[in-house]
């Protein structure tokens, strides 16, 4: 090669290993812009909450990594304790001392959170008068209930069926997400506003809700699909004006207005299925205007609202104090070891329904006598039904708990089922591991409950519990169909995607069975279920007795006597209507839910103020939220010296997932460095060897130097510039095609991941590092010929050829 050929190839070379590590870093600060906009979103639509009732879920997570390694002993199955680990590592958090602790900081929390939520688990009870002129309630929901699929999908659903939402109270952050369409923000504690996920339309899942739409059209579809009919939609979409939706008749009622003492018993009764009591309580009701039309602005790429109505924290704390002002609410705080809907002692655990035969039916001894043309007392009955009556008394109970069981154990039994099953036909066989996307679920929930062993099980719930089998189905789908939605959104790495997926292993199915049916929303819809179950199987019961009792009476009687039988049949009334019956047993039944003073108090709308259900924190930046995270774990620390009960514990998943990312991909980017670093090393080699060479060529050159007076360094320093000015040019020209690159690699992106947040750029700072490091790395590969040419011996020098 010629000096300039040598010179240029030397120069290349010293540059590739700086575009190779230029890419990497550009591609890494565009990953970690991308995190940090994302962490930036975060802080308003994942605060950090802080809820009363917790559990260590990283702690179980690590037990379950820790014990499935270790040393293996043969022909010994050990178990492994991964459900009790959960439910020891439930406990509870006392935000009430906490909350006093923020407010005796206020200073230094005001610094570091824009905003504090107090949150309370009083759901403002909200009705309508529907489209087809029902009065409705609309809040808590009944849409998904009245479907058979319980309040349960609330939770578990990745799509929110709750309608009703306490929005941010921070004004700023919501006008600047927020476009108002329509109106304005509320103002009044009995003001709400409407939120959109567009401008120009609302899903119908939101127009059921509100009472648009008869939710029994919903019913009937979801009847006719567990049937296997084929549904067709034979309504037109809805349209609406902004000025109707806002003209929406809605009202607040009271949740202690729905109750009604009943003295007979020392109870209150459930008022909410007599339509002409519940007709009145509406009429005098609160009403709630809807005064804004919301919608997120393009700009907004987490929305802090979800679609539906949103109220303010003025509404929830009006609903506390109606609450605390009323009879049922003040003896319940008076009595707190005594259950005000029952009149039983919380620590009382007997099933007993406290309900006598005598109380439901009445005799006519003077209806019998002219039957049999003869006196008949109430002694001469006793006689004749002793023994009926005391095994129709017998039939009458509130004892769910076999009912709840057998929905239970085939709740679990469905669901291992079902994951097992599909584990089995879709195992991905080098990691031992299935994926499911949500995109899926229908279809897998779908083909398991069609299933001959479902069906069969189905079948025998029906004949035990006189309940229809499609009833069975529809709960069972919607259950399912919930938990694989909500267990894919929660376990998703990648949360924008457009269809979720997640990895499932057979190992991991029991926890994710127990920690699915043992949640609140799923414990509260098998106890719902379960009572009907047993009233159904109960009703059978007394009704078939009863018709025995009376036939024997007929029978027996006629034998002696000549008798009027339908008068016989018109002696015996019942007492109570069925609507009565069934209010009285609900209120007596023991619940399977453990209840307590304070969950009475919360479902008639009260409580304590100063003792919240959670605490959202939402911070001013990621530094803020840090440096909160140090301000909690002092106060952790001084709890444990005091009282090892009041630490808080917490679980930061949006903080742990986004670290967890950028460890990814700050390990990937250090080990490609890494990997590309052996070209920068490689290059420099090469730029020693051709100097090296370039001394030898130029023998005679350095000769004639040393002839006319140059010094040993001013040879070495002329080597050593030309390997600084080589340096200099291969940094530079590594940087400038590395910013060219830039261009198609970001079109390269975009067009693949569909997001245009992500751009690969190269940081200043990092450009200037790099052309540094290039100048050092050739000075160190040209250092030695450099010193090798000064050494030469000028009368060789200039012999040589």
């Amino acid at each position: 090669f010629t000096k300039k050929g040598r010179t240029f190839l030397t120069t290349f070379a010293g540059s590739i290993g700086i575009i190779g590590i230029a890419l990497i870093l550009s591609l890494s600060t565009g990953f970690q812009n991308y995190i940090d906009q994302i962490q930036e979103d975060t802080l308003t639509s994942y605060p950090l909450t802080l809820t009363a009732e917790t559990a260590d879920t990283t702690s179980m997570l690590l037990s379950m990594v820790s014990e499935s390694g270790g040393a293996k002993e043969e022909d010994v199955v050990k178990e492994q304790k991964f459900i009790s680990s959960m439910i020891t590592s439930i406990g509870k958090n006392d935000l009430s001392l906490f909350k006093e602790h923020l407010e005796r900081n206020e200073k230094t929390v005001e610094e570091l959170v824009s905003v504090v939520q107090y949150e309370y688990s009083v759901n403002p009870l909200i009705y309508t008068v529907n489209n087809k002129d029902k009065l409705t309630q609309l809040n808590p929901s009944t849409v998904l209930t009245s479907m058979g699929m319980g309040s349960s999908m609330s939770s578990m659903s990745p799509m929110s069926t709750a309608i009703f939402n306490e929005m941010l109270d921070d004004r700023e952050t919501l006008e600047s997400q927020y476009d108002v369409l329509s109106g304005r923000w509320p103002k009044e504690y009995n003001e709400v506003v409407l939120v959109l996920s567009e401008p120009n339309a609302m899903p119908d899942m939101l127009v059921y809700g509100l009472g648009l739409r008869d939710e029994n059209e919903l019913i009937d579809m979801m009847a006719k699909l567990m049937a296997g009919e084929k549904v067709e939609e034979t309504s037109e979409a809805m349209s609406f004006t902004y000025e109707e939706l806002m003209n929406l008749p809605l009202k607040l009622v009271n949740a202690t207005d729905t109750y009604k003492y009943n003295a007979d018993y020392n109870i209150y009764e459930d008022m909410t299925g007599d339509e002409a009591f519940m007709q009145k309580v509406y009429e005098e009701a609160v009403d709630i205007k809807i005064v804004g039309i919301v919608c997120a602005n393009e700009n907004t790429t987490s929305a802090v609202l979800s679609p539906g109505i949103a109220y303010t924290k003025e509404l929830t704390q009006y609903v506390i104090e109606k609450a605390s002002e009323s009879e049922i609410v003040q003896k319940q705080k008076t009595k707190r070891e005594v259950d005000v809907f029952s009149g039983k002692r919380f620590d009382d655990k007997s099933q007993e329904a406290g309900l006598d035969f005598q109380d439901m039916i009445s005799v006519d001894t003077d209806m019998l006598s002219s039957a049999f043309g003869m006196e008949v007392t109430q002694e001469d009955i006793a006689s004749m039904t002793e023994g009926y009556m005391t095994e129709i008394s017998s039939s009458i109970t509130t004892d769910t708990k076999t009912a709840e069981e057998a929905l239970s154990n085939t709740l679990v039994t469905f669901t291992t089922d079902m994951l097992n099953g599909y584990i089995d036909a879709n195992l991905i066989p080098m990691i031992h591991v299935a994926s499911m996307k949500m995109s899926d679920v229908e279809q897998v929930v779908h083909s398991f409950m069609n299933l001959e062993t479902t069906q069969q099980t189905l079948a025998t719930l029906e004949t035990d519990y006189v309940v229809p089998k499609a009833t069975f189905q529809s709960m069972f789908t919607e259950l399912l169909k919930g938990f694989l939605q909500g267990y894919i959104q929660m376990t998703a790495m990648d949360k924008e995607a457009e269809d979720l997926s997640t990895f499932l292993a057979k190992d991991t199915v029991p926890t994710i069975v127990a920690s699915f049916v043992a949640q609140d929303m799923v414990g509260t819809t098998v106890e719902q279920m379960g009572a009907g179950m047993t009233e159904a199987v109960m009703q059978k019961n007394i009704l078939s007795k009863v018709g025995e009792l009376s036939a024997k009476l007929m029978t027996t009687m006629a034998e002696s006597f000549q008798i009027d039988q339908s008068k016989i049949a018109g002696a015996f009334q019942f007492n109570m209507s069925e609507e009565e019956l069934t209010r009285i047993m609900t209120t007596l039944s023991a619940s399977k839910v453990e209840k307590t003073a304070d969950t009475n108090l919360t479902e008639l709308g009260y409580q304590d103020l100063n003792s919240p259900s959670s605490i959202s924190l939402y911070f001013v930046d990621f530094e803020a939220k840090e440096a909160f995270i140090d301000f909690l774990d002092d106060y952790n620390k001084k709890m444990e010296k005091e009282d090892e009960e009041k630490v808080i514990n917490y679980t930061d998943i949006t903080g742990i997932l986004m670290s967890s990312v950028k460890t990814i991909v700050d390990s990937v980017s250090y080990v490609l460095i890494a990997f590309v670093s052996i070209s920068l090393v490689v290059s420099s080699i090469m730029i020693g060897i051709i100097t090296y060479i370039s001394v030898l060529e130029r023998t005679k050159e350095i000769g004639v130097l040393r002839a006319i007076g140059a010094s040993k360094k001013n040879i070495s320093s002329i080597f050593n510039a030309e390997t600084f000015i080589i340096g200099l040019f291969a940094g530079l020209l590594g940087i400038g095609i590395t910013i060219l690159l830039n261009i198609p690699i970001n079109s390269i992106i975009h067009s693949l991941t569909d997001n245009t947040a992500i751009n690969a750029v190269l940081p200043t700072n990092s450009a200037i590092i790099l052309v540094v490091l290039s100048v050092i790395l050739t000075l160190i590969g040209g250092l030695i010929p450099s010193k090798q040419a000064a050494k030469k011996d000028p009368v060789l020098a200039l012999r040589s050829e």
